[in-house]
């Protein structure tokens, strides 16, 4: 039994206070309760945010229309660098290599593009923070798989959209959200690749039906590429969410990419 150094009540469990270190009952434990000595070291209590943040660019905000210059420079870098692992098949052999980098910057472009606002479209529809950014990683793989390979394959992980937590007072995207936010870039890359198929259908010039052939190619790769159910592909989170629509929509997208390799 002990008792409290400011009123005598006797307490079997008393607080020490941790400035004067004095043994105090409950309703006196506080230091502006028993007229602390030390009372000057006490500072207000340090709030700590369990709401995790990321880092945007300046200029940047939620619900705001436009990108930020960050993101217009990391999709631009990420573009040119996907164009050119898709034509490095003809890289020692520099008039074809600048016609299929010309043409790769329009076919892929479409579809980069597309598959990354996509993305952040939905993740902004849904009230989420969402930012594109380079991969450094994912770029210096694409491009020393494209050498290696020259040009059958490309890693084609150049960057990400970033989808970050909601507003204050909000948790992050629930496990759908982030499905159907993940789903619709690898969707946006079949719509893509489907749209230029068909100009291989139509009467045209052979040059017309070429960029078809490769709009397809390329962006079908895309899609069944990201539709892979690993690491911080789309197919990982889409998966989590849903095997059964992963299924519906990898299982398609992998079979026409198959075809238009052999074909």
């Amino acid at each position: 039994m002990v008792r409290c150094e400011y009123c005598g009540m006797n307490v079997n469990l008393p607080f020490i206070c941790r400035y004067c270190g004095a043994s105090l009952c409950a309703d006196h434990r506080l230091p502006e309760r028993h007229e602390c000595s030390n009372l000057f070291q006490a500072g207000p209590p340090k709030a700590e945010s369990t709401i995790p943040r990321i880092r945007l660019s300046p200029g940047y905000e939620c619900g705001g229309r436009g990108l930020a210059r960050r993101e217009v420079r990391d999709i631009l870098f990420a573009w040119v660098t996907l164009s050119f692992c898709f034509s490095t098949a003809y890289i020692f052999r520099p008039r074809l290599f600048l016609l299929y980098f010309g043409v790769s910057l329009v076919t892929l472009g479409l579809g980069f593009i597309s598959h990354e606002l996509a993305h952040r479209g939905l993740a902004r529809r849904y009230g989420c923070n969402a930012e594109f950014r380079a991969w450094p990683t994912g770029l210096l793989m694409a491009l020393v798989f494209a050498l290696i390979s020259g040009g059958r394959f490309i890693f084609a992980a150049p960057g990400a959209v970033y989808v970050g937590p909601k507003t204050i007072g909000y948790g992050g995207a629930t496990r759908r959200e982030m499905g159907l936010i993940s789903l619709v870039g690898p969707l946006s890359n079949a719509l893509v690749g489907l749209g230029f198929l068909g100009l291989t259908f139509i009467p045209s010039p052979s040059v017309i039906r070429s960029v078809g052939a490769m709009g397809f190619r390329a962006n079908i790769w895309l899609a069944a590429f990201n539709l892979i159910p690993s690491g911080i592909l789309d197919g990982h989170k889409i998966f989590s969410w849903s095997p059964k629509i992963w299924m519906a929509s990898a299982l398609p997208i992998w079979a026409l990419t198959i075809i238009s390799y052999l074909y």
